[in-house]
């Protein structure tokens, strides 16, 4: 599905790498979910809703009315450090790890893996030991490959 393009417009306009200084706080953002609308997730949403003024300073075309800011659990920074230290394990209780990143919501970590591992308790509980107390979501899904033109 393609972007609206006023909901694209303002996924531009906050691009979190433009707001440095949101870094601690910011979470994800999340366009066209619903159609037309942009989710600002955010660990302390004031910061959101500041951020989201900056975007309009700096890009007075866009819309606001757009924006949807909510609170989250997780930084993408804190998310990130997660994924980095976990990341070095391919194969986790026996079953391969095909896929480790934040989840698009901030709640924790997702994780794909084999059917089984997707059913596997000893797997979710050894994820969840390497992820020092943040959430896992396992799910089942394959091996990434790279896309072909």
């Amino acid at each position: 599905m393609r972007s609206t393009p006023g909901a694209q417009a303002l996924a531009v306009a906050l691009d979190p790498h433009s707001y440095p200084e949101y870094a601690a706080t910011y979470g994800s953002l999340v366009v066209d979910q619903p159609v037309g609308r942009v989710a600002l997730c955010f660990t302390d949403p004031a910061a959101g809703r500041r951020m989201a003024e900056a975007a309009k300073r700096a890009h007075p075309g866009i819309d606001l009315g757009r924006l949807d800011v909510y609170r989250c659990r997780y930084s993408e920074r804190a998310l990130v450090r997660v994924v980095d230290a976990m990341s070095e394990k391919t194969t986790v209780a026996g079953f391969p790890v095909y896929t480790l990143g934040p989840a698009p919501d901030a709640s924790g970590i997702d994780v794909t893996t084999t059917a089984e591992g997707a059913r596997s308790a000893a797997l979710l509980d050894d994820l969840s030991i390497l992820a020092d107390g943040v959430p896992v979501h396992v799910t089942e899904g394959g091996p990434a490959e790279l896309a072909s033109d």
